[in-house]
């Protein structure tokens, strides 16, 4: 138990909500028309930006992978499960920061995430702990994919279920990045780029 929470409390300082908070400000500040007149692309921006930030955090735990796993094939499949869920975590967070072209305080969203976060991640308590009906739904949201799931690999090792964990990242990500987009448009026509 203790090498879980360990494991998902760490997670969790890499998938963070900045992107969300990042852009919203963007949003709010009128900054956003300052980096969308450049010759840029915005999307790679706060990406790499969000990335680079995490890299400290991100060296640390394939540490803590390398002590918990010694097997190189363990530590190469939860490398690129963990690449792709970074990404499908990042375009999530910042599709729920797009909705600031609409709300203009997205500060009190802030508590209730950080509350979802935190329990359908298994930061509290490992969800494969809930009833069986509930965890076979549960473990494919976005937030146990991050954290939970992670952590299950690594204690228990690598098994058949990464292809599906790794699918079911995709699915997420190819819906976020769609609606991501949708979103962006709508809302860049409502922008007028004046600070608040």
């Amino acid at each position: 138990m203790t090498k879980y929470l360990l494991l998902t409390n760490v997670t969790a300082i890499i998938f963070t909500t900045y992107p969300l908070y990042f852009f919203a400000d963007l949003v709010s500040s009128g900054k956003l028309s300052m980096y969308v007149t450049k010759p840029m692309s915005m999307y790679w921006y706060i990406y790499l930006y969000n990335l680079g930030r995490q890299s400290i955090f991100l060296i640390f735990y394939f540490g803590l992978i390398m002590i918990f796993s010694k097997d190189i094939l363990v530590v190469s499949a939860l490398f690129i499960y963990m690449f792709i869920a970074n990404f499908m975590f990042f375009n999530f967070m910042l599709l729920l920061g797009e909705l600031s072209f609409w709300i203009i305080n997205m500060w009190p969203l802030r508590n209730g995430i950080n509350a979802v976060y935190l329990l359908l991640g298994g930061l509290y308590f490992p969800l494969n702990m809930l009833n069986k009906s509930i965890y076979v739904w549960i473990r494919f949201n976005p937030f146990s994919l991050v954290t939970d799931v992670p952590a299950n690999l690594i204690i228990s090792g690598i098994s058949s279920k990464l292809i599906v964990y790794i699918i079911a990242a995709v699915i997420w990500l190819i819906l976020f990045r769609i609606l991501q987009k949708y979103l962006f448009e709508k809302g860049f026509k409502k922008y007028e780029g004046v600070g608040i």
